[in-house]
């Protein structure tokens, strides 16, 4: 391992040590919020397994400028995985098109937009965001692209 920089405002897949651990093991990683507020660097939670010793996590840098991931710095969390506390959906709920739709209907789209617009100029963005939300939400474009 050596020291890794995370870009600003970017994600990096990183390959991270374990120490004391058994290998071919399940972790549950989760991020060190205290970290996250004072240095911005964030760790999503998530399932990996451990392979001589390694695994890759993802790191988020939340800050403005390139960070530096020094060598033997602690950024995580992990415990073994425990395989009756681990479940999976293996079928979307029916009801889940719907409530995206709802949900979307109920976004503050003014907490997105710059504060230099005008405010002819946030109006006629907030009309282009409701007219055109599908085109940024993944599960449209998987369906279209799946017919």
């Amino acid at each position: 391992m050596s020291d890794s920089v995370v870009p600003a405002r970017s994600c990096k897949f990183l390959t991270v040590q374990a120490r004391d651990a058994q290998d071919d093991t399940d972790f549950l990683v989760e991020g060190n919020k205290i970290r996250c507020i004072n240095q911005g660097i964030a760790v999503p939670s998530m399932i990996t397994s451990l392979r001589k010793g390694k695994t890759s996590i993802w790191v988020t840098n939340c800050e403005n400028q390139a960070r530096c991931i020094p060598k033997g710095m602690c950024i995580t969390n992990a415990e073994p995985a425990r395989s009756e506390c681990l479940n999976t959906l293996t079928e979307v709920p029916s009801y889940t098109d719907l409530w995206t739709s709802k949900c979307s209907d109920q976004i503050d789209y003014s907490r997105m937009m710059a504060s230099t617009l005008s405010v002819e100029q946030k109006k006629q963005m907030k009309s282009l965001l409701r007219q055109f939300q599908d085109a940024f939400h993944s599960e449209t474009q998987q369906r279209e692209n799946a017919s």
